[in-house]
């Protein structure tokens, strides 16, 4: 799917929370992206403003005519059971959460090379280097995201964590380490060795663990 397709399901997604409404218009479109704007008014350039426009009110028509938004007079509605929403939920939460940590990461003061480093680091600690046999699966208490924590609780590949250097700690291992050994037993696990996990062979999270070590 296109980039600017994602750009256009965002702002929809924006737009309805905002607003507090399950539709939106064209109109609401244009004044969402208008700031863009002001860049090309300060440098007599509005040529990216016109493209990003012309972009997103084309993929807004082509929606409209393959049943992918609905509309209703001046209405718009997103069909969320499409395939090409659903591929954007499932795209947007991995490729925001990378974004997140660009964002955090600049605002920390870190280098370029630092920033490319912490990106590939992110999603499983150590993977360059002998790693354990199995992990603890946590799945993020705020987002869709799974993180994992080594058998001795003390390691996860949360941002959190990455960021604690001195404390090493974050909410996930707070969280297993107040767990009694029953409880803590019950916690779903991914054997790397086997790559499999506890709950089922075949779930989100040994394929999220198979992504980690493409990175």
């Amino acid at each position: 799917m296109a980039d600017n397709n994602y750009l256009l399901f965002y702002i929809i997604e924006k737009i309805e929370i905002s607003t507090n409404k399950n539709y939106f218009i064209k109109e609401e479109i244009l004044d969402y992206l208008s700031p863009i704007g002001l860049f090309g008014y300060a440098n007599n350039d509005y040529s990216l403003y016109i493209s990003i426009v012309r972009n997103i009110i084309f993929n807004i028509n082509y929606y409209i005519e393959n049943n992918i938004i609905l509309q209703d007079d001046i209405k718009l509605f997103v069909n969320k059971e499409h395939i090409y929403y659903i591929q954007y939920k499932e795209n947007y939460n991995n490729e925001f959460y990378k974004i997140n940590a660009i964002n955090d990461s600049i605002i920390l003061g870190y280098t370029e090379e630092l920033i490319n480093d912490k990106l590939n680091n992110l999603e499983l600690m150590d993977t360059s280097n002998d790693y354990e046999d199995s992990y603890y699966v946590c799945e993020s208490f705020t987002s869709n995201n799974i993180y994992f924590i080594d058998p001795s609780i003390k390691k996860c590949n949360c941002l959190s964590f990455y960021y604690s250097k001195e404390e090493m700690i974050c909410k996930h291992i707070i969280y297993l380490q107040k767990l009694n050994e029953e409880q803590l037993n019950n916690v779903r696990k991914i054997n790397t060795i086997t790559r499999t996990c506890s709950c089922n062979y075949d779930c989100k999270h040994i394929k999220a663990f198979l992504d980690c070590l493409d990175e």
